[in-house]
C-alpha cells in the first residue's frame, strides 16, 4: 500500500456521510425476534425512495417472482426481513455515496453485478449447508463486497476510468491496477467502510 496515495483515499472516506437514520432503525427492527412485517413496514414507508427502490429489486428477474410484488408488507413476507434489510441497507449504501456527473462505472449494470453476487453467495452458501440463520450475511457480503469501488469512482472518476483501462490492456487484476493509481484497493476500502458503518 502506497501510504501517501492511501491517505488521500483515507481523507475522503472519512467524509462520506454515516448512513441514514432510516437505516439505521431498518436494521434494528430486522434485529428484532419480536419484530413483524408490518413492523419493518412501517420503518421502510417512512422513505418512499427506499421503499420504492426495494420494491423495484424485488420484482427484478433476480428473484424470479412470477406475480408482480406491490406492496412492501409483501415484499417482507415473501423474501424475510433479513433479505429486506439487506436490500435497504445496500441501496442506502450506494445511494450515500452516489454521485453526480461523470463517472468511470456504469451504475445500473454494477448493481445487477451487485445484487447477482449476493443471490449467488447465498445459493453457494446454501449448498455448502450453512446454517439458514446465517445466508442473508452471505446475501449481504455479495451485496457490499465492492463498495470500495464506489468510492475510488467518487474520488476520482478519471483515475478510475485510468485503473479499468490499464486492466483491460495490461491484463491486470482490477486491485493491483487500483493500487497502482491509488495506493489502496478496493477491498481495502470495503474493509474500512464496513467497520466505519
Amino acid at each position: 500500500m502506497d501510504e501517501q496515495k492511501a491517505a488521500l483515499v483515507l481523507r475522503h472516506i472519512d467524509k462520506i456521510p454515516s448512513l441514514s437514520p432510516t437505516v439505521s432503525k431498518i436494521i434494528q427492527v430486522a434485529n428484532s425476534p419480536t419484530s413483524s412485517a408490518n413492523d419493518l413496514n412501517k420503518v421502510i414507508s417512512l422513505d418512499p425512495v427506499l421503499a420504492a427502490k426495494v420494491l423495484r429489486l424485488v420484482n427484478s428477474a433476480y428473484f424470479g417472482f412470477s406475480d408482480k410484488v406491490t406492496s412492501t408488507v409483501r415484499a417482507i413476507v415473501v423474501l424475510g426481513l433479513n433479505t429486506i434489510k439487506n436490500l435497504a441497507l445496500s441501496t442506502a449504501a450506494l445511494e450515500t455515496m452516489a454521485m453526480k456527473g461523470q463517472s468511470a462505472i456504469n451504475m445500473d449494470e454494477f448493481w445487477k453485478h451487485l445484487l447477482g453476487s449476493g443471490v449467488t453467495a447465498k445459493l453457494i452458501a446454501r449448498k455448502m449447508m450453512i446454517p439458514k440463520d446465517l445466508l442473508e450475511d452471505y446475501f449481504l457480503a455479495g451485496l457490499m463486497h465492492d463498495m470500495g469501488k464506489i468510492v475510488l469512482n467518487r474520488l476520482n472518476p478519471e483515475g478510475y476510468k485510468k485503473v479499468i483501462d490499464i486492466s483491460k490492456a495490461k491484463g491486470l487484476n482490477l486491485t493491483h491496477a487500483e493500487g497502482v493509481i491509488f495506493g489502496i484497493n478496493h477491498a481495502e476500502i470495503g474493509g474500512i467502510l464496513g467497520k466505519k458503518w
